[in-house]
C-alpha cells in the first residue's frame, strides 16, 4: 500500500459515487489519494458518515463540497476546477448543490445502488 497524503471515505454502493472516484484516481497521476469505500467499516461510524465524502488530511477532516475541493487541489487537472471553486460566492453555492446532489444520488442519472444491501444508506437517501 503506497502511503497517500489524503484518504478520501465514500459510499461504495453508490454508482454515482464509484463514478466519481474512479473518474478521480484516473486523475490522481501523483497517487495521493487513497480511497476507502465505508460499507466494510463498522455499523455506527459507517452510519453517521454516510450522507457526504469525507476526506481525512493529517488530523483534519472535510466533508462534502470541502472535501471534493480538497481533492481537486491534489489532481494536476483538477487544480483550474479548484481555482473556480475559490471565487466569490462559490462555496455557498457549492455546498447547496453538492447537498443536493448528495441526498438524491441514488435516483440522479439512473446512478442507483450497485448491489441489493443499500439498507445502510437509507437514512442518507430519505433526508
Amino acid at each position: 500500500m503506497h502511503d497517500a497524503a489524503i484518504t478520501a471515505l465514500y459510499d461504495g454502493q453508490c454508482s454515482l459515487c464509484c463514478a466519481c472516484c474512479r473518474w478521480l484516481r484516473a486523475l490522481d497521476w501523483r497517487d495521493r489519494i487513497t480511497f476507502s469505500d465505508l460499507h466494510p467499516m463498522e455499523a455506527q461510524p459507517k452510519q453517521a458518515l454516510m450522507g457526504e465524502i469525507h476526506v481525512l488530511v493529517g488530523p483534519e477532516c472535510l466533508t462534502g463540497f470541502d472535501g471534493l475541493r480538497r481533492l481537486l487541489r491534489e489532481l494536476p487537472l483538477g487544480m483550474p476546477v479548484w481555482l473556480l471553486l475559490h471565487v466569490p460566492g462559490a462555496a455557498w453555492l457549492g455546498k447547496r448543490l453538492y447537498r443536493l446532489v448528495a441526498r438524491n444520488r441514488y435516483r440522479i442519472g439512473g446512478a442507483g445502488c450497485v448491489s441489493d444491501d443499500c439498507t445502510i444508506g437509507a437514512s442518507a437517501r430519505t433526508r
